[in-house]
């Protein structure tokens, strides 16, 4: 597990109020941890603050998961880095779930 999912699946849990150990990867924001958008919009405004990111409404409104939430954390920091590095700049990360590759189930969050 690398920190952004840890971190991530720390703030969704003390945002609904759950043991952070309960929080999924494959957990719906909305359905399963019942984050209406409000809620979701102050968890990714918490993670913005902590990973240094911005996370553009549209593409808050389309992400499904936990993993969906980490994937897209990973990938603008990524990119943030790059970016500081003077590598060439990646597009704009963007989660088009049309493209997210399906993966196996994840019944919670595996311990190191």
């Amino acid at each position: 597990m690398n920190d952004f999912t840890h971190t991530v699946c720390r703030i969704v849990a003390y945002r609904t109020r759950r043991e952070p150990s309960s929080v999924g990867l494959s957990q719906r924001l909305k359905e399963d941890l019942r984050l209406a958008p409000l809620g979701l919009a102050v968890v990714a405004i918490e993670v913005e603050e902590v990973a240094g990111i911005s996370i553009p409404m549209e593409d808050l409104m389309n992400m499904v998961t936990v993993r969906d939430m980490v994937d897209f954390v990973c990938i603008a920091v990524a990119q943030k880095n790059a970016d500081s590095t003077g590598r060439t700049r990646w597009s704009k990360p963007s989660l088009d779930l049309k493209t997210v590759p399906n993966r196996s189930k994840t019944s919670g969050i595996p311990t190191v």
